[in-house]
């Protein structure tokens, strides 16, 4: 990230919105251990003092429970612009650095190498496929609590300039579009083995112009007359 103050402000406001989300599941596991007492105490005999405390109980849940949904209101808000801002100069930055198309011409300029400058090619390739997984996984990440759709919804939100590509079927996701842009994640080994295919295809064209080149025109060999030796 080029901007480490804008990243640490997302990060810290994204840990708070995953803390008060994890307190209000907290909430949410108690309320139906009350709900489930309420259940049983209606078949026991209960004096007035326990159907006090229960009662006090719950409405100090729900007052708790409401605001941490203000709480989480206010981070929400908070973070919506930064994560957007973060999410614009990261794709610029990935835009600057793998092109627009991502790494889609890189054998056109690589196709005419020897195997050094292929595996320094190679390198580069690796090292933008880390770049793009690391910026995917973070927006990807930084997303989680935020009213996003996913692409496996059946009725998606609508208007959110958001949506996570998944979840699979255990549960992740790979990756995130933002306003219509995808950084999807991609696999190291899959890249490679694409980059290596379409240099062996580029090199497969190269010696074949080549080979035009060389054998056009007519065959005229030289014939030497040698004379037997007896």
């Amino acid at each position: 990230m080029n901007n480490n103050e804008q990243f640490f402000r997302v990060a810290r406001l994204h840990a708070d919105l995953m803390a008060v989300d994890r307190e209000l599941q907290k909430i949410g596991r108690v309320s139906n251990e009350q709900a489930a007492i309420r259940a049983i105490a209606l078949h026991l005999p209960i004096d007035d003092a326990d159907a006090k405390a229960l009662d006090a109980a719950d409405e100090k849940l729900a007052e708790d429970r409401a605001e941490l949904l203000r709480r989480r209101r206010g981070l929400v808000d908070r973070l919506w612009p930064d994560f957007l801002d973060l999410a614009d100069s990261e794709v610029e930055r990935l835009d600057a650095e793998c092109g627009a198309g991502g790494w889609n011409d890189l054998p056109a300029r690589c196709f005419d190498t020897l195997e050094t400058v292929t595996l320094s090619f190679a390198q580069r390739l690796e090292d933008m496929v880390a770049t793009w997984n690391h910026v995917g996984s973070v927006l990807t990440e930084f997303s989680q609590g935020l009213p996003v759709n996913d692409s496996t919804q059946t009725t998606p939100l609508g208007d959110s300039p958001i949506t996570r590509l998944g979840p699979r079927e255990q549960g992740s996701y790979a990756g995130v579009v933002i306003r219509g842009r995808s950084i999807a994640l991609v696999s190291r080994h899959e890249t490679l083995e694409w980059f290596l295919s379409e240099l062996e295809s580029e090199l497969s064209v190269m010696m074949q112009k080549a080979r035009t080149r060389l054998l056009a025109g007519d065959d005229d060999p030289t014939e030497v007359e040698m004379e037997a030796a007896w």
